[in-house]
């Protein structure tokens, strides 16, 4: 049997029930089948592992990686940190503007392990006739999620907040007027266009 050289590579800090990227030493694409492990359960299968189910004081994670060569492991005990105060919000669009229909990814970058999320876009209807319309949708993830996609269908400008919380409590929310702006899609003749 050949080793394969399994290894995985943790942050600096792992929050408690805060998003965590745990790398693994295989690339994608690598004929490999993954399987990781939080205190004997399996949790993913993927390449990366990304997860909010870390609750300490100390997890016991473990990855076992299959190849051609045989079968290795790699596992390590994880620090897991409560923290000592209310987390601190920010947050990055993948774009800013946009034309209508399109897609947004949201993604939290907070501070000091948020657990929580609560996401708000604003506006959020409009009015046609006395009918309600939602401006936009979730397509990924909602507004409890630490990251979502949002395919905006009302050209405008939009509000977009995040308020985030953890043990200690919820820090007030990060909001950010006209972060996103919407083009309408013309149609001119067979061939639609952004203004």
């Amino acid at each position: 049997k050949t080793n394969t050289v399994v290894k995985f590579f943790l942050p600096s800090i792992v929050y408690q029930g805060s998003p965590t990227i745990v790398t693994n030493s295989a690339k994608i694409g690598e004929p490999k089948k993954h399987e990781w492990y939080l205190n004997g359960v399996k949790i993913s299968d993927s390449v990366t592992l990304y997860t909010t189910l870390f609750k300490g004081p100390t997890d016991h994670l473990k990855l076992i990686t299959y190849s051609c060569a045989g079968k290795d492991s790699f596992e390590a005990d994880v620090k897991v940190t409560i923290p000592s105060v209310k987390p601190v919000p920010a947050f990055v669009a993948s774009q800013n503007v946009i034309t209508q229909g399109q897609s947004v990814k949201f993604t939290d970058l907070s501070s000091n392990g948020p657990s929580s999320w609560s996401w708000g876009i604003s506006p959020d209807v409009s009015y046609v006739g006395n009918v309600i319309t939602p401006r936009w949708v979730y397509t990924y993830g909602d507004n409890t999620t630490p990251s979502n996609v949002v395919r905006f269908d009302v050209p405008g400008k939009y509000k977009v907040c995040l308020t985030v919380g953890n043990a200690k409590g919820n820090a007030p929310p990060s909001c950010v007027a006209d972060y996103i702006t919407v083009l309408p899609l013309i149609t001119m003749g067979s061939v639609a266009t952004a203004v």
